[in-house]
């Protein structure tokens, strides 16, 4: 595996796992909404794609 360029934010270990967190980079409020925008995008994509049922099973499960 590759070293990061950077130190970890935090590690843990659980078992014999060792996971590695990264904070993002500092960024402009453009940047900040540039990526909120593609996520919500991703998240749209994500629904659009269930089927009619599967929306409104998901919606009256978490209502």
């Amino acid at each position: 595996m590759a070293k990061p360029d950077r130190e970890p934010d935090k590690t843990i270990k659980i078992g014999s796992t060792t996971i590695h967190f990264f904070a993002p980079a500092p960024m402009t409020e453009e940047e900040l909404q540039k990526r909120l925008d593609k996520v919500q995008e991703a998240s749209w994509a994500c629904w659009n794609s269930l089927s009619e049922e599967e929306q409104l099973e998901l919606n009256s499960k978490y209502k």
